[in-house]
């Protein structure tokens, strides 16, 4: 699971879910950086009038 998860003993389902759900905002942290970048580039991009 996201290459860190992978070695912990969980005792039941319920802990590995847990684990899952902290961790895939972190694996998600880059690509939403790099989009919210370009809509602000966009956002404030100067056009020529």
């Amino acid at each position: 699971m996201f290459g860190i998860a992978e070695n912990a003993p969980y005792v039941n389902e319920g802990w590995e879910t847990l684990a899952a759900i902290c961790i895939a905002p972190l694996s998600l942290w880059g690509p939403i950086t790099i989009v919210l970048g370009l809509a602000y580039h966009r956002r404030r991009k100067v056009t020529k009038a």
